[in-house]
């Protein structure tokens, strides 16, 4: 099903395609400028290989306790969970990996400093699936807020596997609007690093997972329709950017922030 769309009713075509066979709403997209690009979340990504498994977390734990500690933050009463889903979106680096259920937030997070060089991708995950192969249910996990992230860690870390999550039982106030202009939802990825990172990406690895918990778990999905992807020639960018902004999807509407405001002035008056 893997193809180049030329335009934008070739990505709408491929859309309904997708979602036809996976026979249900609800699909995650994540949207990237370069089809290369692996679908690894950044802590993974940027740790030497053969990193150990006791050594990511105690990395983790210090950015973790330098972040819950900053003055802007150390009074909210945030649990772990609304803590590192926080890190994440503000750019520091996690297990989590970034998708959205809105498929033009996506496109463009493919799009936004886009060199078209080469093919951008969009990538699109049916949530409930993935979990249906790692853990042999058609469910999204929605972690407890009262137990600690690290703790969810020790649970689950037995093999390299990666996971659906849901986070919108958790309530932060306005605090951080990222998320919800976004519509953001996250995988975790609870891959070692023993080998290359690239290795342990969800694309690499969700084949092989199918075919070894086939015997585990009844009907489980051809890793096909959970995951696949359509590339973007660069032929399809002005149209894709003009549609983007009759829907007002730009930087500043999904960074609501000063940050996001700044990169939209930067933007639309680039040459002084």
């Amino acid at each position: 099903m893997n193809k180049i769309a030329n335009n934008l009713n070739d990505i709408n075509e491929y859309i309904i395609d997708f979602e036809n066979k996976a026979e249900r709403k609800g699909i995650w997209y994540r949207g990237v400028t370069n089809s290369d690009y692996k679908l690894i979340p950044s802590l993974q990504r940027d740790l030497p290989p053969k990193t150990l498994h006791d050594d990511m977390k105690n990395i983790e734990r210090k950015m973790f306790d330098i972040f819950k500690n900053t003055n802007e933050i150390k009074d909210m009463g945030f649990t772990d969970w609304e803590l590192m889903y926080l890190m994440q979106h503000l750019g520091l680096k996690t297990r989590f990996l970034d998708w959205t259920f809105n498929p033009l937030v996506a496109l463009f997070f493919a799009t936004y400093n886009w060199n078209k060089k080469q093919n951008a991708r969009l990538w699109l995950l049916d949530p409930h699936l993935l979990n249906k192969i790692y853990l042999g249910e058609e469910i999204i996990i929605q972690p407890k807020q009262e137990n600690s992230f690290f703790d969810f860690l020790d649970t689950y870390t037995i093999n390299n596997d990666i996971y659906a999550l849901d986070h919108y039982q958790l309530n932060y106030d306005g605090f951080n609007k990222r998320i919800e202009a976004q519509s953001g939802v996250f995988t975790l990825h609870l891959s070692r690093n023993m080998l290359s990172p690239n290795i342990y990406s969800l694309d690499n690895t969700l084949e092989t997972t199918a075919t070894i918990n086939k015997h585990k778990y009844s009907d489980l999905p051809t890793s096909d329709i959970v995951l696949n992807y359509i590339d973007i020639h660069p032929n399809a960018a002005k149209e894709i950017e003009q549609h983007l902004f009759e829907k007002d999807i730009s930087i500043k509407t999904l960074f609501p922030d000063l940050h996001g405001t700044v990169d939209y002035i930067n933007n639309i008056f680039p040459n002084f």
